[in-house]
């Protein structure tokens, strides 16, 4: 139970962020440049932040 209850705040912090994240870039995305620089910034930091959290 206590899963279904973190899940559920965790999907409603993921539509928060992609609010704010739509309003801040939604003017550039029709910029395929930018779009792309923004999705290859997104993966790096991803890959870092996944590699940092799994270090013993």
């Amino acid at each position: 139970m206590h899963k279904l209850i973190f899940i559920a705040g965790l999907k409603e912090t993921l539509s928060d962020w992609n609010e704010k994240i739509y309003s801040f870039t939604g003017a550039y995305m029709d910029n395929a440049a930018f779009a792309a620089a923004l999705v290859i910034v997104v993966f790096i930091f991803g890959c870092w932040a996944i590699s940092y959290f799994n270090k013993k």
